[in-house]
């Protein structure tokens, strides 16, 4: 098959409806991976719609730059005051001395888009009924639509206090299944914590 003499898909999506707009929009990395060959750098949907982009962590980066690319018009903003970015995948290598902890720390301000907008302020609240989203220092920014890749929160305080005996102890009682004692390969295999197996 080929592509040379393929169009690419171009204007508006014909129902201006946000969840056909949405499915178009889901189905672009396909057309945009076809298309490549034959139109390079170009947009597959013009659109003057604000996406605002709630976090700029390895999601909101990755998102904002596939946005930035297949869409031409589209006013782009992302909202997050981290000024690091920290690949957080790579932590186990830094945690078993594979990689280097700079490996997996950069600038955030290397990895925003050409052409959005990046609002150093953290993100207050969401009012989706308005459609708009407020900031720490309570400025309101309206969107038609609205990307929350906020990632994780780790409270290692809070999960101290979650031991293995205690997990293991709920898991116990969540599972009574777990209980029943049963003979595989001639062993009998006791659920009980503690209880060792025997012939």
């Amino acid at each position: 098959m080929s592509l040379k003499n393929t169009k690419p898909v171009g204007g508006p999506p014909a129902d201006p409806g946000r969840r056909r707009w949405l499915a178009a929009l889901g189905a672009a990395p396909l057309a945009a991976g076809l298309f490549a060959a034959s139109t390079p750098g170009r947009a597959a949907f013009k659109t003057g719609a604000h996406i605002v982009i709630a976090g700029s962590g390895l999601g909101g980066i990755a998102v904002a730059n596939r946005l930035s690319r297949m869409l031409d018009g589209a006013k782009i903003t992302i909202i997050d005051a981290k000024e690091e970015h920290n690949y957080q995948p790579g932590y186990t290598l830094v945690a078993t001395g594979v990689w280097p902890v700079d490996k997996v720390r950069d600038r955030n301000a290397d990895f925003q888009p050409a052409g959005a907008e990046w609002m150093r302020e953290m993100v207050a609240g969401f009012d989706p009924a308005a459609n708009t989203v407020t900031t720490a220092s309570g400025r309101r920014i309206r969107y038609d639509f609205l990307v929350v890749p906020t990632g994780l929160h780790l409270t290692t305080r809070r999960s101290a206090a979650w031991t293995w005996r205690r997990s293991a102890a709920t898991a116990w009682r969540a599972c009574p299944g777990l209980r029943r004692p049963r003979r595989r390969a001639g062993r009998r295999c006791s659920s009980t914590p503690g209880a060792a197996a025997t012939r």
